[in-house]
């Protein structure tokens, strides 16, 4: 459990958030602690920097996953899925959660409009470790870019993974993988290639492996 917003917090709420033992020695300079809120050794820290703070939580689970993404559009913007609680519904998906990912929702799996230049983002609710899935490959993608209408993307080559406060999300983190397009408007991994209407769009099967 994330740490308060708001009000008072102690010493021993961070530690313990850190994994370590309630009312053991600790200092705010300790290794455990600062990984919270990512400081330097050393570096000045208020117990304000720590609202909202949590621990990382390791992804495991069962990996091989597959279900089908009803694409939707949103006007120039985002083709793919996102959840209704999350920033507003775009298009369904087959599964709410991601078993690899210990399990965790699913918020979003979407790729860039016209001016965007993400080839697939992936949202998933907490604060959770860059681990235990491989790859996930998506069918149906379009765009003359694309050599193959199926695409795999490995987890460890995502140009962004980002673990995030998020309000928006049921545990108030959110941790997001992106894959950047090579070039803007030449890759079409959700949706239709060169649409610009928000709608429903085709099926797209995702696999985690």
């Amino acid at each position: 459990m994330a740490l308060p917003t708001s009000g008072a917090i102690n010493l021993n709420q961070i530690h313990v958030e850190a994994g370590g033992t309630s009312e053991t020695a600790c200092f705010l300079n300790d290794a455990d602690i600062r990984a919270l809120i990512n400081k330097a050794s050393e570096a000045q820290a208020d117990f304000a920097d720590y609202y909202g703070a949590r621990k990382e939580q390791t992804s495991t689970g069962t990996v091989a996953q597959s279900f089908v993404v009803n694409a939707g559009y949103s006007q120039y913007v985002t083709w793919g899925f996102r959840a209704s609680s999350f920033g507003g519904s775009i298009g369904t998906s087959g599964a709410s959660t991601i078993t690899g990912i210990s399990g965790k929702s699913l918020l979003q799996l979407t790729s860039g409009g016209f001016f965007g230049s993400d080839a697939v983002k992936l949202v998933v609710d907490d604060k959770m470790s860059n681990a235990n899935w491989t790859s996930m490959t998506i069918t149906n993608c379009s765009g003359p870019s694309w050599n193959s209408t199926t695409n795999t993307f490995n987890r460890t080559s995502a140009d962004t993974f980002l673990q995030s406060q998020n309000s928006s999300a049921p545990s108030g983190w959110t941790t997001t993988w992106i894959w950047n397009m090579p070039s803007v408007n030449t890759y079409q991994t959700f949706g239709t290639y060169f649409t610009a209407y928000s709608g429903s769009g085709p099926n797209h099967t995702v696999t985690f492996a």
